[in-house]
């Protein structure tokens, strides 16, 4: 497809629950262009899209409410919302689509954190291979578990990209965002509903299948500087469960 721009100063951010996302400057009317130069015009995207997903995670526990992690999430993006706050279907002829594969640890009725993870993003037209739009490594995240183990509040991922496409990732002014320099910063946040749907128990090990609905939003920040004053508070997101979790 196109050439990607590797080792980008380049950060996504998956949440459930919106937290703090006032504190953020998300892009308005910026552009997605999935396939690529040559394809059909890219649609203007009033600040979000939509996603939809499964989850599968198996936890193994060392006692009654510890435990380690490996999870693995599929999404899907239908819709994304106009300028006019219209709900609209993308005119791509293929599927916009994402993986994540994560580790970590938690406690039952705690905190999950997460420990690794990869992120990446794929266009597949209706003929033709799946191509990529982006890869990004997480940097950290956590959870509010339930007492089954299960996500129930905010959840937070903050990644790194480590590559993006050109003429794929557009802000409002058509600047191609993989052609930003190191010292710029992109943010990605997304707010993601979770629902189980099954829960398998043999032994220590609980395999879980979760069902995902939610957004992705995106912000530019031009300097390190500017990122820390913006983002401090996001990071600061990031890390709480883990500053709960040392001090507990």
């Amino acid at each position: 497809m196109k050439n990607l721009i590797t080792a980008l100063s380049i950060l996504a951010v998956c949440t459930i629950g919106l937290g703090n996302a006032n504190a953020l400057s998300f892009l308005q009317d910026w552009q997605l262009d999935a396939d690529g130069a040559g394809g059909v015009t890219a649609p203007v995207i009033g600040e979000l899209f939509d996603t939809v997903g499964t989850t599968f995670v198996t936890n193994t526990y060392s006692d009654a409410t510890n435990f380690t992690f490996t999870e693995t999430a599929s999404f899907i993006s239908p819709t994304y919302l106009s300028p006019t706050f219209v709900t609209t279907t993308w005119p791509f002829d293929g599927v916009l689509s994402a993986e994540f594969v994560g580790t970590g640890s938690g406690t039952t009725s705690g905190d999950l954190i997460f420990d690794t993870g990869t992120l990446e993003m794929f266009f597949t037209p209706t003929v033709g291979s799946a191509a990529t739009l982006g890869t990004f490594n997480l940097l950290d995240g956590y959870a509010t578990l339930d007492g089954q183990a299960v996500p129930n509040g905010l959840i937070t991922t903050l990644f790194e990209a480590t590559a993006l496409t050109t003429d794929v990732w557009f802000d409002n002014a058509g600047t191609d965002l993989s052609t930003l320099s190191p010292i710029q910063f992109v943010l990605g946040f997304a707010t993601t509903n979770a629902s189980l749907v099954t829960e398998t128990v043999v032994g220590n090990i609980q395999d879980l299948v979760i069902s995902n609905n939610g957004q992705f939003r995106v912000a530019v920040v031009p300097e390190p500087s500017t990122f820390l004053l913006l983002g401090g508070g996001l990071l600061g997101l990031g890390f709480m469960a883990r500053r709960k979790k040392n001090q507990a």
